[in-house]
């Protein structure tokens, strides 16, 4: 019940403009693991196949069921909402940051990852795309499906702001909201089948050359995704604080956001504590 749980948050976190799943993955100390089952598949024993069905059941529960609330939330209570989450994330900074070894040539690729990072969140948004039911359209959604699965991966780029940015965002999300209503089987399934053919395999091939980098280059993994996630939440807390919430919905968003540290960093020691038992 625990990895579901997980899963659902790091679904959830798929959902919310600007933040991003893998990082709650990670701040829920699920991230390695996942990255790594998923690119061992076909070495997968039983237990590893529970853990990311699991894991699955969640994200899949947290889209389908949540979407409408999650917008709605951001809609009518953004400034709680969003405070949640950025908690949640803050909660996991300190158990990367505390496994990173710095030296000259870390200091480089930090800040070559925040050039990055300035040139991604300075891309322009493009106007809502309207779906052709066209083979060119199928592939498309193909190419969709592989960029979320890009974003789900890579910890500080968000799916969300990835699917605003080539239109496709409330296209997705509204096809995962009626998934379950049966006047809209043909145009959801439409969607849904290329952008899953396109979020599998993505998610199989970009998961190996991570698992690759996890093994290889640790340290200057963990260095990019610090910096990623400092650098994410920076910009959620500023978005956030400049909107107009009253004295009401600040404090119980701050409530919210130290719930959400204290949620992480206790998932985090649970793990740990598994983890010692084991050994």
């Amino acid at each position: 019940m625990n990895l579901i749980i997980k899963g659902f948050i790091i679904g959830i976190g798929k959902i919310i403009p600007g933040v991003s799943g893998s990082m709650l993955a990670i701040t829920l100390g699920e991230y390695e693991k996942i990255i790594e089952t998923i690119s061992n598949l076909k070495k997968t024993d039983l237990e590893n196949i529970k853990y990311l069905t699991k894991i699955a059941i969640g994200i899949i529960l947290a889209i389908t069921l949540t979407s409408k609330i999650i917008v709605k939330s951001l809609n009518t209570y953004y400034f709680a909402t969003m405070l949640l989450f950025i908690g949640m994330i803050i909660g996991g900074i300190p158990s990367i940051a505390k496994k990173i070894k710095l030296d000259y040539k870390d200091i480089i690729i930090s800040i070559i990852t925040i050039i990055i990072f300035i040139i991604m969140i300075k891309t322009k948004k493009i106007h809502n795309h309207q779906i052709e039911y066209t083979i060119i359209e199928f592939i498309k959604l193909i190419g969709i499906g592989t960029i979320d699965a890009l974003s789900s991966i890579i910890p500080g780029i968000s799916g969300t702001a990835l699917l605003m940015l080539f239109g496709y965002y409330d296209i997705i999300i509204n096809t995962f909201s009626t998934t379950l209503n049966l006047l809209y089987v043909r145009q959801n399934m439409f969607i849904l089948i290329p952008f899953i053919i396109g979020f599998t395999s993505g998610m199989i091939i970009i998961s190996k050359i991570i698992n690759i980098l996890l093994k290889k280059q640790k340290n200057k993994l963990n260095i990019i995704i610090t910096i990623f996630m400092i650098i994410t939440t920076t910009i959620l807390t500023k978005k956030t604080i400049e909107t107009n919430a009253t004295i009401i919905e600040i404090i119980i968003g701050i409530i919210l956001g130290i719930l959400g540290i204290i949620t992480t960093m206790k998932l985090e020691n649970k793990k740990n504590t598994k983890k010692n038992k084991n050994i």
